[in-house]
């Protein structure tokens, strides 16, 4: 239950009154309301073999409409490069969910594997437009272990 108090009142009224969690006073206009709370499209964990890719909809493997490929030009020269108009975004490689994936400057280039070393984020806008973000948790061989989270925006 919500209401609003224009003016000073002995009793807020018996839905409100000594049951009352919490109170916020403002002077002039209201706040705007909280952005609403991001709802997931997809998220998992994959593991992605050298020179394979990955749809970041839909958590699907070498399928159609792939965002990102794990790309090996040498044995020691590796990238994540951006497939079928996707875009990434290293930034500092924190965690920065939607609202700072949403916020990114992203761009077409790869990014070399050297530059990221397990536990950092990557934020990423799929080839469907929406706004994900994957953590390197893990390189197994020649395999990255990606944990995703790719937002219904």
């Amino acid at each position: 239950y919500c209401r609003q108090v224009n003016n000073n009142v002995p009793l807020l009224g018996a839905l409100i009154n000594n049951r009352t969690s919490s109170l916020r006073v403002f002077t002039g206009a209201l706040p705007p309301p909280p952005p609403p709370t991001p709802v997931t499209h997809s998220t998992g964990s994959v593991d992605l073999l050298q020179t394979a890719t990955l749809n970041l909809d839909n958590g699907v493997i070498a399928g159609a409409g792939t965002d990102i490929w794990h790309q090996a030009v040498t044995a020691t020269q590796k990238f994540i490069t951006p497939r079928n108009g996707a875009r990434l975004a290293r930034g500092d490689g924190s965690n920065r969910g939607f609202s700072g994936c949403s916020v990114a400057s992203f761009s077409t280039d790869s990014i070399p594997i050297a530059a990221l070393p397990v536990g950092t984020y990557v934020c990423a806008r799929t080839d469907q437009g929406r706004i994900s973000q994957f953590r390197v948790n893990a390189y197994i061989g020649t395999t990255m272990r990606l944990g995703y989270t790719t937002w219904a925006n």
